[in-house]
């Protein structure tokens, strides 16, 4: 600039600083937990709760001589059964596939989730082959 530079865009205008904010540390992420292995192992092991109830239940409709119910009660066992294990299913998926905490209760989940399935679907076709012979 020359002393002859009159213009009003010549300097530039000082604003008043800023106050000064204390600085917070920054929140580390949260790890990863082993929720989705918890979850998953214990609604693999929660499809043996109807199967135990069952067994009572349809020993006391023997007793009571109502053959009709015993096939209702073992539909809403399965049923029950089939939503514990594709719970264990999904959720075991889940965590290992991210790779998550808790692999072993995650695969343990996986594993008795996918052998009730197995077991649901043998036991609801079972009818159907006794019924070719």
């Amino acid at each position: 600039m020359t002393a002859h530079d009159t213009s009003p865009y010549s300097q530039q205008p000082q604003y008043p600083q800023q106050p000064q904010y204390p600085q917070y540390p920054q929140q580390q992420p949260a790890a990863p937990t082993r929720t989705l292995a918890l979850v998953s192992a214990i609604a693999g092991a929660a499809t043996v709760l109807p199967t135990i109830v069952l067994t009572f239940v349809t020993a006391a409709l023997y007793m009571a001589d109502d053959y009709g119910g015993v096939s209702v009660v073992y539909l809403i066992g399965n049923a029950i059964s089939f939503v514990f294990a594709l719970v264990a299913v999904v959720f075991g998926l889940i965590a290992l596939l991210r790779r998550l905490p808790g692999a072993a209760l995650a695969g343990a989940g996986l594993a008795l989730g996918a052998a009730e399935i197995v077991t649901v679907v043998l036991s609801l076709a079972q009818p159907l082959v006794y019924g070719l012979f």
